[in-house]
């Protein structure tokens, strides 16, 4: 069985779960005798990417990019992604994000990660017509979530028989042996936040309400995400220390292994890596009361409510005072990760591949 993977997501992103997702999903296809594949990305920013099979991937690693040269590479990968199709003759194409534009007649399997654009959106701007014409080009649908596949049916009145609910894995960070990193915070006391600041991220709300904690002395990291700009800043004038930090997935470990608690205030979620991460790891996990996380992480994370502060001050300082609870948490949380691991997404989704042999 040949399984051809389009160029999208390694385009797209530098690091993310979506692409992590899809390289460990990869590494799998390694261990199955019967399975060729290749990952058609001519040039790729992706660092993940580099970990799998250089005779496997068909592209160069571009890590520093012009932003004038960007539509040029994007169309190149457009059009040799096009050409591969027909000299690969694969009996299966993966989309890594909503390619609608594949021209085969062979199978297409997309992964929905989350219908959030659709959930925030005007009735009138609710549907992206090339995510729209991707769905309807599908032959199956993998969604990361059973809240996912719920909000994909009712956006999209997609037929439930051609989708499959598979999570994601929680023991990438887990297998990484590493030094002690000196993350430069002069032993404070800090809450990890992860990843984009978009509005339904609800940084805002994070930052406000620790605002409003009193005799705390905590710092606020972040990490990744866009560069904190002086404007960002200025709007969010605190009484506490946000630091920013970027890095790799060593310095992601460090950081969650010495938090004081990584909290997730997301509005809404198509299941959320970072939480799945911080379980994995040993860090208590606080997060907003949303359908999504009660989902994944059931008792292994504590909740607060999105229309009131005081609930997310309350959770906070319960981690501060309570160890026997930060502990119970923990084990929890530990627990709770076991349950999800890249070896059972891979084989559930290898499954799939084996219904259109």
């Amino acid at each position: 069985m040949k399984i051809i993977f389009d160029h999208k997501i390694f385009w797209n992103q530098k690091f993310g779960g979506i692409s992590r997702y899809f390289v460990n999903l990869i590494k799998k296809l390694n261990e199955e005798e019967n399975i060729d594949y290749k990952v058609i990305s001519p040039f790729y920013k992706n660092n993940y990417l580099n970990e799998i099979d250089k005779k496997k991937v068909f592209g160069i690693f571009i890590s520093n990019l012009l932003p004038k040269t960007s539509f040029f590479f994007k169309k190149t990968n457009e059009i040799f992604f096009k050409y591969s199709i027909n000299f690969f003759k694969p009996d299966i194409v993966h989309t890594t994000y909503y390619n609608h534009d594949v021209c085969t007649k062979k199978p297409l399997i997309l992964t929905v990660y989350d219908l959030i654009h659709e959930q925030i959106s005007s009735e009138e701007n609710r549907l992206l017509l090339p995510k729209k014409k991707a769905i309807e080009r599908a032959n199956h649908i993998i969604c990361i979530s059973e809240k996912t596949r719920s909000d994909l049916i009712k956006f999209y009145d997609y037929p439930i028989k051609k989708t499959s609910v598979i999570y994601l894995g929680s023991d990438h960070l887990k297998n990484i042996e590493q030094n002690k990193i000196d993350l430069k915070l002069n032993n404070k006391k800090y809450i990890l936040f992860i990843g984009s600041r978009e509005k339904y991220k609800n940084f805002n709300f994070l930052v406000n309400t620790l605002n409003e904690m009193k005799n705390h002395n905590l710092t606020l990291v972040c990490f990744g995400g866009k560069k904190i700009s002086k404007k960002e800043i200025n709007k969010n004038l605190s009484n506490i220390e946000i630091k920013q930090i970027f890095g790799d997935d060593n310095l992601l470990k460090e950081l969650l292994k010495n938090a004081l608690c990584l909290v997730n205030p997301s509005k809404y979620e198509g299941f959320s890596l970072p939480n799945l991460e911080a379980m994995a790891i040993g860090c208590p996990l606080v997060c907003s009361d949303i359908s999504v996380f009660r989902e994944i992480c059931q008792n292994s994370a504590i909740y607060f409510d999105l229309k009131d502060k005081v609930t997310l001050i309350d959770c906070i300082n319960k981690l501060m005072k309570d160890e026997g609870f930060k502990t119970q948490l923990i084990k929890a949380g530990k627990l709770r990760a076991n349950m999800f691991l890249w070896d059972n997404c891979s084989n559930q989704t290898i499954d799939i591949y084996n219904r259109f042999k």
